[in-house]
C-alpha cells in the first residue's frame, strides 16, 4: 500500500512539474520517440509468415522438438495476433498439423538500438495478452529486437546474458538465419 501511495505521489509531483513548464530537450526526445513509433508502425503493420521451421529443445539445441508455421497479423494499434500451426518433430515437411495455437500480444516500441551485428533495430517489448490452444512459457513481457528489411522481419534471439526477461537483459543480437516474410495480397 505504501509503495502505491509513493507511486501516486511521485506521478502527481512529476505532472505538477511538467505542468509548470517544459524543457525543450524533453519535447525533442518525445518528438523523436513518436517519430520512431510512427516509422515502426508503418513498417510492421500487415501480415507476416514464417513457414515450417524447427523449434529446438532449449536444453539440447541440436534436438528438434516440433516444427511450426506462424501467420502473424499486426494492426495499426500494434496489437498482434499469431496463428501457430504445430507439427510433430518427425514432420519436417509440415504436412499434418497436430495443434493450432492463437496468441494475442501488444507491441511497445522503446526506440532504436544497434545490435551486436551493427544493425539499427527497433527495441520492442512484446506484451502477452491471451492464448488459445496452448500456454505461455512465460506470461511476462519479452524485451526483444525487430529488424525490418523490406519484406523480411528478423527478431532478436536470446543469449546467456541477454535473455529478454527485462530491459537490461534485452536481446542484443538478431536471428539472421530465420525471418518472417511479409504477405502481399
Amino acid at each position: 500500500m505504501n509503495n502505491k501511495m509513493l507511486l501516486v505521489c511521485a506521478l502527481g509531483f512529476s505532472s505538477l512539474i511538467v505542468g509548470c513548464g517544459s524543457d525543450s530537450s524533453n519535447e525533442s526526445a518525445s518528438s523523436e520517440s513518436n517519430a520512431v513509433k510512427k516509422q515502426f508502425s508503418s513498417e510492421v503493420v500487415g501480415t507476416w509468415e514464417k513457414s515450417c521451421f524447427p523449434v529446438y529443445d532449449p536444453q539440447d539445441t541440436n534436438k528438434v522438438v516440433v516444427y511450426n508455421s506462424i501467420l502473424m497479423t499486426v494492426k495499426s494499434d500494434l496489437s498482434s495476433t499469431s496463428k501457430v500451426e504445430v507439427y510433430a518433430a518427425s514432420d519436417s515437411q509440415c504436412l499434418s498439423s497436430t495443434k493450432t495455437i492463437t496468441m494475442d500480444s501488444k507491441l511497445d516500441v522503446d526506440g532504436k538500438i544497434s545490435t551486436d551485428e551493427s544493425y539499427e533495430a527497433y527495441a520492442v517489448n512484446i506484451i502477452p495478452k491471451s492464448i488459445d490452444g496452448g500456454s505461455w512459457e512465460s506470461e511476462s513481457t519479452i524485451y526483444s529486437l525487430f529488424y525490418i528489411d523490406s519484406e523480411k522481419m528478423y527478431f532478436g534471439q536470446p543469449s546467456t546474458n541477454n535473455t529478454g526477461s527485462s530491459k537490461d537483459k534485452r536481446h542484443s543480437s538478431l536471428n539472421l538465419k530465420s525471418y518472417f516474410t511479409k504477405v502481399i495480397y
